[in-house]
């Protein structure tokens, strides 16, 4: 199950000029942007009584697919 905490470990070092660079927490709503999409690709789905996602069997396979072709270049 996906959550919007995953947001978080989208980040950036934030541009401090000669200081030290600190944690910057990623923009939230450019991770709801790419859920959405992907909702919308019925890659994943909502949780009707619960907050988060989970990958759809559609969305598994086309992964699964996807991973065996880039494992299959990789070999080759």
């Amino acid at each position: 199950m996906l959550n919007l905490t995953f947001s978080i470990t989208i980040t950036a070092s934030k541009r401090r000029g000669s200081r030290p660079c600190h944690y910057s927490p990623g923009i939230g709503g450019v991770t709801r942007a790419v859920l959405r999409s992907l909702e919308g690709m019925k890659i994943i789905q909502k949780v009707a009584d619960a907050n988060g996602r989970y990958i759809t069997s559609t969305g598994q396979r086309d992964l699964d697919r996807i991973a065996a072709q880039v494992a299959q270049k990789k070999s080759a």
